[in-house]
């Protein structure tokens, strides 16, 4: 079998539903949202607890999303690229965005761009809710936008495409699917 045999369907039919699952996902964490938050509040009103309530239904419903479209009657672990993991890899993984993460805070700030939505996020957070940050940001978040950007999205474009033209774009959606126009191009690099 061919390597595009594993890879989600072909962009004109996955990115739509890709594009759905991302709107869901969003209208579940809207929802979790308006169930732990008071009246006008915003959402950097939320104490840690009340973020990681809203958090975790996005995330789910990306993943979930991503689990039912990627490959209809076929090895979904294969097609989101989960397949042949080792936890090892996965560390690495989840290690290496978080200091890549702190790098491009400590390299913005010394180049003059500030940005305050990590250090904004991570105030929002007791000591006590430490965990929660953890879950949320690190392992939820990677997760979730792997499985979302790079398997289901990265792959259904990597079928038409060639795989660096794959990367570039949804290293771009990744970065505006965040709304933070600031934050735009270390996004961009993160999302690479």
């Amino acid at each position: 079998m061919d390597d595009l045999d594993y890879l989600p369907p072909a962009p004109t039919r996955t990115l739509p539903l890709a594009v759905m699952v991302w709107f869901l996902a969003n209208v579940l964490a809207a929802v979790a949202f308006s169930a732990v938050a008071e009246t006008g509040q915003m959402s950097d009103d939320l104490n840690g607890a009340e973020l990681f309530a809203t958090f975790l239904p996005l995330q789910l419903g990306l993943i979930a999303g991503s689990f039912l479209f990627a490959a209809p009657g076929g090895d979904v672990l294969r097609a989101l690229r989960l397949r042949g993991w080792r936890p090892r890899e996965l560390a690495l993984t989840f290690v290496g965005g978080a200091v890549l993460q702190v790098v491009l805070v400590a390299v913005s700030n010394a180049i003059g761009l500030e940005l305050d939505s990590a250090e904004d996020l991570a105030e929002q957070f007791s000591n006590a809710q430490m965990p929660l940050l953890a879950l949320t940001a690190i392992v939820g978040a990677r997760f979730a936008e792997e499985i979302f950007f790079r398997g289901l999205m990265q792959g259904s474009i990597e079928r038409t495409s060639r795989s660096w033209i794959a990367v570039v774009v949804v290293a771009l959606v990744f970065a505006g699917s965040h709304f933070q126009w600031p934050e735009l191009v270390p996004l961009v690099v993160v999302g690479l």
